[in-house]
């Protein structure tokens, strides 16, 4: 995981449903304490899950198709960034 964002970043993974999770993220300090899909987006994000690069101004990213007992490397990138 890299998050250059601010050393007060907070990230968590959530499950939605049976078939669909989020990777949530978010800076208190900016979003005035409220972080996730509730929290305000923060500006275009890269994220890299499993090897996949996403890009998302909201402060989520919702994961379908996952399988049971199985890790999904992932990293967050800086804020505004569109790559690594």
């Amino acid at each position: 995981m890299i998050l250059p964002l601010l050393a007060t970043a907070l990230v968590y993974g959530e499950a939605l449903t049976d078939s669909t999770d989020s990777l949530v993220w978010g800076l208190p300090a900016l979003a005035r304490h409220t972080i996730g899909r509730r929290g305000p987006g923060l500006r275009l994000v890269p994220v890299e899950l499993a090897g996949h690069l996403h890009q998302t101004a909201l402060s989520y990213l919702a994961i379908t198709g996952r399988q049971p007992d199985t890790l999904y490397p992932y990293r967050i990138g800086r804020l505004g960034d569109s790559a690594f």
